[in-house]
């Protein structure tokens, strides 16, 4: 309610060295935690957008890819089971309606752009992360997620500028098809891009591929 988007709100609940929900889940099941153990702006958002807090049940979240498998899929908000008023809220409707507002705001404005052809593929070298795109315009730049939320997780690595990764992308992948970059063909060809932190000022990049 006072402004703070979810990525600084996760900032500061790692720099005050609080415990994130998979710790909790870990040890009700009796598991370590897997590592790191760290807010995100996924689970902000998550937790910021779920109406159980305001008194509703929901239910139906999630669903397995199969009866086999143990990973799971988020499903649509308009796919859930919702039941309204199940028990006692800890928030006020109105107060969770204005922070949905300030959510579809936010949300509006970070997806103004199109998909980026790359976008959940590369990884930070030093600690395994994600790496996410920053800046605006000619000046976009590849930043470690991990090194965003705390430096004790990871101390980061000079950022990388978009331009350069594309570039070798595209060489790469020139090989197998003449076709620019588009997100569906860089994800069909390509599973990981793991960005290595400058050594002599020279920068290993490693890109595993899907065949």
């Amino acid at each position: 309610m006072q402004g703070a988007g979810a990525g600084k709100i996760a900032q500061t609940l790692n720099a005050e060295a609080i415990p994130p929900p998979s710790v909790y889940r870990a040890a009700q099941s009796g598991q370590p935690a897997a590592k790191p153990t760290l807010w995100s702006k996924a689970t902000v958002r998550r937790i910021l957008s779920n109406s159980t807090y305001v008194g509703d049940m929901e239910q139906g979240r999630v669903r397995k890819l199969n009866y086999k498998s143990k990973k799971a899929i988020r499903l649509p908000r308009d796919e859930w089971i919702i039941v309204p008023g199940t028990h006692e809220g800890i928030i006020s409707r109105r107060r969770f309606a204005a922070v949905q507002k300030q959510l579809a705001a936010r949300s509006r404005a970070a997806h103004g752009e199109t998909q980026h052809p790359l976008a959940g593929l590369v990884r930070c070298g030093m600690c395994g992360g994600k790496m996410e795109l920053t800046g605006s315009g000619p000046r976009r730049y590849y930043r470690c997620c991990t090194a965003t939320k705390s430096r004790a997780a990871c101390p980061g690595q000079p950022y990388l500028p978009m331009h350069d990764i594309e570039k070798l992308v595209q060489t790469k992948l020139q090989t197998y098809t003449p076709q620019p970059l588009t997100y569906a063909l860089v994800h069909a060809l390509i599973q990981t891009i793991t960005v290595s932190s400058p050594e002599n000022d020279r920068r290993t990049i490693k890109i595993v591929w899907r065949f």
